[in-house]
């Protein structure tokens, strides 16, 4: 008789133990590749709207630059927010404000010296008739003095931008020189 003997043998479990070790590794590796994919993605998202809102102050500051009233009447380009749309959808995704208001830092009055008859823009300064700047009083000042009747001035204007969704803050500070007649001048750049 054929009697087949079975033997058990007993085993410890080293087997189970190393599976159950690679799994939790496996498991951990994914867990720190999915954080860092979604830490990623954060980070693309707010440089996104850093670009948005940067992109939205610099159409704020060209606004205020091609608004002739900013050397005039600085308080009113400050007093209304500008409504930017960055993806032309036709809502604003972004308000500008320009707050403080265009500040003139430097007046230079320009002598007539300086200025070149063929110039239009120098033309005006100079206080002749055909430039259609009769009626100013500071004319004949302006002429003994060897001033002529235009300043350059230096405008700083400062457009700042916070995105309400993701509290991002942007403000951009920009200098502007410009031209204006020395009355203008005296009244804005005090």
């Amino acid at each position: 008789m054929n009697t087949f003997v079975i033997r058990t043998r007993r085993q410890g479990g080293a087997t189970l133990i190393i599976t159950l070790i690679f799994l939790m590794i496996m498991s951990l590796l994914t867990v720190t590749v999915f954080n860092m994919t979604a830490t990623n993605v954060k980070i693309t998202g707010n440089a996104q709207v850093r670009n948005e809102a940067l992109a939205a102050a610099q159409v704020g500051l060209a606004a205020t630059i091609s608004n002739i009233q900013f050397s005039t009447a600085p308080e009113l380009i400050a007093a209304n927010p500008l409504a930017v749309d960055i993806d032309g959808d036709g809502k604003s995704d972004y308000t500008v404000s320009r707050n403080p208001q265009p500040r003139c830092n430097k007046v230079k009055t320009i002598k007539t010296s300086e200025l070149n008859p063929g110039v239009p823009a120098d033309l005006a300064c100079m206080g002749s008739s055909a430039a259609n700047n009769s009626g100013l009083e500071s004319e004949v000042a302006a002429a003994a003095t060897g001033d002529s009747l235009c300043s350059n001035s230096e405008w700083n204007i400062r457009a700042s931008v916070v995105d309400p969704a993701s509290k991002t803050e942007v403000a951009i500070n920009q200098g502007v020189s410009l031209r204006v007649l020395v009355t203008d001048a005296e009244s804005a750049c005090k």
